[in-house]
């Protein structure tokens, strides 16, 4: 059996919010490709048979019209996946239920000592606490920055200042319970400015464990390090770093912030060496104005041109070298939103509709949460009849902001040739506060 088909099997906790509410179940795959749901709330059950095509497991439920797709790689911590039903449309998410299982003494006289167990939330390797490596301070935004490490997450995690409490000693977590969302959570303290009561929660996207208050109780190194970065910002707020930061409380990029970072202390050790300040950003290329023949474009679709033919100029598209906007067309095939040109045409040419070009390009301006399907649905309408070239933004629209990084990095080369035959390239494009980057750029042909 391939990983993927080994991760599954075994019991799963799955949460759920549909159109009538949230639902909670209890999963158990079976390796011969069978699997049983259960809701504990009334111990209703059913099964069905799973089965992996691709880069998702399909479970086709006994007497059922639901649908449902677990993403791949199969991930025990945070799995991602899809749900159509009766009552609701949208994304869902697991856990993999690890079961401890104690040695049987040989001896009756023997006794087995065994540890006791904790479910502190605090005990997570991905507890927040656990994880920091440096903390700062929005200067203008306000808020504290997280910085963990690069395999959780490339961008630091803004914890708001209302969660925050300074001085508190004492904390007691109302359960074990990790919780599906922020939201959740403090609804099950009673709301905010509780520092005495903490519940925790899966945050910034799934990523990380957070509670509902920072306090020396639940995150002892993040409250010091904090309290030492505004002491210092107090007495010199010189020295900045830009950062572009995640809220905890989502999975979105925001905007560019600036930032007082000192790196994570333990309680009691002395202060830290100061970060070196980077060196200063490149000046950009000058470049040529992006020249947009579709007097329809919304602006998102302008903006998302105007980056992509500066990208361009700046040479970072390959052998693409300018992008050009085109206007929409009705007939077979529609038109490409973009003409692409491997040359530094002159502006005079660019401007001339009937130029000569070398690749046709389309954009799509994602609005969901399923990779997925956003990039069968737009490779799979558009490229070869219409565009050779597939660029897809995410973060600007909707909920696609919530994609990972990782969920779109599964996708490779020998996914687009064997799934898109007359597709030469796709480009997945994050856009977080008018701040983009590529995060995927896979070159089939």
């Amino acid at each position: 059996m391939a990983i993927d088909e080994q991760e599954i099997v075994g019991k799963w906790n799955v949460s759920f919010r549909g159109r009538t509410g949230s639902w909670k179940w209890e999963y158990t795959f079976s390796a011969d490709g069978t699997v049983k749901w259960r809701d504990p709330l009334n111990n209703m059950t059913g099964s069905g048979r799973w089965l992996k095509q691709g880069k998702l497991i399909n479970i086709a439920w006994n007497n059922s019209r639901t649908k449902e797709s677990w993403y791949c790689p199969i991930s025990p911590r945070d799995q991602k996946g899809w749900i159509d039903a009766s009552y609701g449309v949208g994304a869902f998410s697991a856990q993999k239920v690890v079961e401890t299982v104690y040695p049987q003494p040989t001896d009756p006289s023997w006794e087995v000592e065994i540890d006791v167990i904790t479910n502190d939330p605090r005990t997570q390797p991905l507890y927040i606490d656990t994880v920091c490596e440096a903390v700062g301070y929005g200067i203008y935004n306000g808020g504290f920055y997280v910085y963990v490490p690069k395999t959780i997450s490339e961008f630091p995690l803004l914890v708001p200042e209302r969660m925050l409490w300074f001085g508190v000693t004492e904390s007691a977590r109302i359960s074990d319970t990790i919780y599906d969302s922020q939201a959740d959570a403090f609804a099950a303290v009673g709301g905010t400015g509780k520092p005495g009561r903490v519940a925790y929660f899966w945050g910034a996207g799934g990523k990380v464990v957070c509670p509902t208050a920072f306090t020396d109780s639940t995150t002892p190194k993040i409250i010091n390090t904090a309290k030492y970065v505004v002491d210092e910002l107090v007495k010199e707020v010189q020295e900045e770093l830009i950062a572009i930061a995640i809220p905890i409380l989502g999975g979105m990029i925001g905007r560019g912030i600036m930032a007082r970072i000192m790196r994570a202390r333990t309680v009691g050790t002395k202060p830290p060496p100061r970060l070196n300040r980077p060196d200063p950003a490149p000046k950009p290329l000058a470049s040529k104005p992006y020249v947009n023949l579709n007097p329809g474009a919304t602006t998102q679709e302008s903006n998302f041109g105007a980056w992509l033919d500066g990208e361009a100029q700046a040479g970072r598209l390959g052998v693409i070298k300018r992008v050009r906007g085109m206007p929409e067309k009705k007939g077979a095939g529609g038109n490409p939103d973009y003409h692409l040109f491997f040359n530094d045409v002159s502006d005079a040419e660019i401007r001339n509709p009937s130029a000569a070009f070398d690749l046709r390009g389309d954009a799509v301006i994602a609005e969901g949460s399923n990779i997925n399907n956003i990039i069968q649905n737009a490779a799979g309408s558009k490229s070869g009849s219409q565009a050779e070239v597939i660029f897809i933004e995410i973060g600007t629209r909707g909920t696609s902001g919530k994609i990972t990084d990782e969920e779109i990095r599964a996708w490779k080369i020998g996914d687009v040739r064997t799934t898109f035959p007359k597709l030469r390239r796709l480009v997945v494009v994050r856009n977080g506060g008018g701040v983009r980057r590529s995060v995927l750029d896979l070159e089939a042909r």
